[in-house]
């Protein structure tokens, strides 16, 4: 209801204007002759006999130009509004093309469907044209960072990472096991070295010889065969060994 209101607001006012210019250019005896319609002529009280009319044209002064108002659906179809004589309002120049060019976007009053457009020569707003300037393109803006080669770098330095982690970890267990295997190497020498590679349970020690700083000496026994052996303490024990 309220964009029928609005429309017929419109329509109104454009015959209103149109209307009494034509009038006036009757009055003034120089005119331009203009493609006419106006379906709410006789609304507005005004008889056919106040304007010049002439299989559907009308004849306006000079100094005025022909005008055009149409609506285009959302289906892409053409309806015819008003024709008739218009004044130069603002610039002159803006109503002086010989063809009715539509050049400004249509408006958001009823969604942009009008079409308006005026012209100078005779009959040149029969038809109209559209030639609305080029949209101005959006302001570009820097470009955000890569996100792809964000992730890319943090994956590789992760990976990198890991790499060298992994390889701290075994080279320490590999020296931690030679360490060891040589700890255990050297514990089998000494046990071999402290196992005795004559058969001690024959040895006999028969007499007490003399005593020395780290030990004393014996005469005695093995197998049968007299011997000289050579007692250590405790404490000098790793005399006897080294």
């Amino acid at each position: 209801m309220t964009g029928l209101l609005q429309h017929l607001f419109l329509v109104l006012l454009f015959s209103r204007a149109a209307l009494q210019l034509s009038i006036a250019a009757v009055a003034q005896g120089e005119e331009t002759k203009c493609a006419f319609r106006d379906s709410y002529q006789n609304e507005h009280g005004i008889s056919e006999s106040q304007i010049s009319q002439e299989n559907g044209t009308v004849l306006c002064m000079k100094g005025s130009t022909c005008y055009g108002l149409w609506e285009k659906t959302r289906e892409g179809e053409i309806h015819l509004v008003k024709q008739g004589c218009w004044t130069h309002i603002g610039d002159p120049q803006e109503c002086h093309a010989e063809e009715c060019i539509v050049t400004a976007t249509p408006s958001l009053i009823q969604n942009g469907t009008y079409r308006f457009c005026c012209c100078s020569t005779n009959l040149c707003n029969v038809n109209f044209t559209e030639d609305f300037p080029p949209p101005v393109p959006p302001t570009s803006s820097a470009p955000p960072p890569q996100r792809d080669d964000t992730i890319i770098i943090i994956l590789a330095s992760v990976s990198v990472l890991a790499v060298l982690m992994a390889v701290i970890f075994f080279g320490y267990r590999m020296l931690g096991g030679i360490h060891k295997k040589g700890l255990h190497t050297m514990n089998m020498m000494e046990t071999a070295a402290l196992e005795p590679s004559l058969d001690l349970d024959s040895l006999k020690l028969l007499e007490l010889i003399g005593r020395g700083r780290y030990g004393a000496v014996y005469k005695g026994s093995l197998d049968e065969r007299p011997v000289a052996v050579k007692v250590f303490s405790f404490a000098n024990r790793q005399n006897f060994i080294n």
